[in-house]
């Protein structure tokens, strides 16, 4: 089936047969045992399917937009997988794209925890980030990694959704975890706090108000991370 994907999209086939491998691939990424038997593939086979779904993330007509129905595909082709080295230009473009779009939404949306897009954009990226050291690399010389950094340390201050807090943190722990920055930020009162945080939001409890805001005691703006 992965070998006929992609041969859909590189052998000039017409756009009826591109949907219909790209449905495909869809519906056997449902299958938890198809995603776990596709990251075992060896990278020849591999990146050429990344390459192409991570082409397709991107809209055509707006190269700062992303589809989220195959944002959600890349966050299925990467999540786990063993062969994602340092990122092919197809790649690069979808996490460059997510990472603006990230900045954006914290920066423009007043209210992101009820944003469906900026959460699977920012568990895309948590995910593409998460051992794959060749990711984390070049995310960190985006030009754009320094705000990515502050904003997602804002966001901290004041989300009450333990899954973005905790795919923020995520994101974080991989980008500055051994800088003094990051030493800071993740000092132990306050993944403590996030803790109590998420576990408040867990059994709906009344504290998660108070949990809120002593999540985090040190509030980062933008000289500290430098």
């Amino acid at each position: 089936m992965v070998h006929s994907f992609i041969e859909a999209f590189n052998d000039g086939s017409k756009q009826i047969a591109k949907n219909n491998a790209l449905s495909e691939l869809k519906s056997r990424c449902q299958s938890m045992q198809f995603v776990a038997h596709f990251h075992a593939l060896p990278a020849p086979v591999f990146s050429p399917v990344l390459d192409i779904v991570s082409t397709l993330c991107v809209d055509s007509n707006d190269h700062d937009s992303l589809r989220d129905d195959l944002v959600a595909l890349l966050f299925d082709v990467v999540g786990g997988a063993a062969c994602v080295g340092y990122p092919t230009p197809p790649f690069a473009k979808a996490l460059s794209t997510l990472v603006h779009s990230v900045v954006h939404a914290i920066v423009e949306i007043g209210d992101v925890d009820l944003d469906a897009s900026f959460a699977l954009h920012l568990q895309t990226l948590a995910a593409c980030l998460r051992g794959n050291v060749g990711v984390r690399l070049f995310v960190s010389e985006l030009s754009t990694r320094k705000e990515l950094v502050r904003t997602l340390a804002l966001l901290l201050n004041r989300t009450d959704d333990a899954s973005i807090l905790i795919h923020a943190m995520s994101v974080l722990a991989c980008l500055v975890l051994q800088e003094p920055m990051g030493r800071k930020l993740f000092q132990p009162k306050n993944v403590a706090h996030a803790l109590t945080l998420v576990l408040s939001i867990v059994d709906n409890n009344p504290g998660t108000a108070h949990a809120s805001s002593m999540l985090m005691t040190t509030r980062l703006d933008s000289s500290a991370c430098s």
